[in-house]
């Protein structure tokens, strides 16, 4: 199984996207992460096989006792970075096989970022 650990710091990650820099769905998990965390959210790495492709994706499950109903929802930070029509829905591998919630490696450099 083939996937990235992260490459950026979140300043970085988001001083390439103001560039038109792309940055891998980790880098992207790790900037929405904190910002919904920031905004009150309970939130998850899904650590995701495509199927067509077989490599592994992160997105993240979201859960907010106002803005959600208190229910999970999917979000693909990465996806919605690289689409433009803005649309926050995108979600590459949805049919994907998950893999883990919240994989301890994805946590080794979260805070150092």
């Amino acid at each position: 199984l083939k996937y990235f650990d992260s490459q950026k710091t979140d300043k970085k990650t988001i001083t390439d996207a103001k560039a038109s820099k792309g940055s891998n769905c980790v880098d992207w998990g790790q900037v929405y992460y904190r910002i919904a965390k920031s905004l009150g959210y309970d939130v998850q790495f899904v650590h995701v096989k495509c199927r067509v492709s077989g490599t592994g994706h992160i997105r993240l499950r979201l859960r907010h006792k106002k803005h959600t109903g208190g229910n999970w929802i999917n979000r693909d930070p990465a996806a919605v970075a690289d689409t433009t029509s803005g649309n926050v829905r995108s979600i590459w591998c949805e049919d994907g096989n998950v893999i883990a919630i919240d994989p301890s490696w994805i946590f080794t450099d979260l805070y150092s970022s």
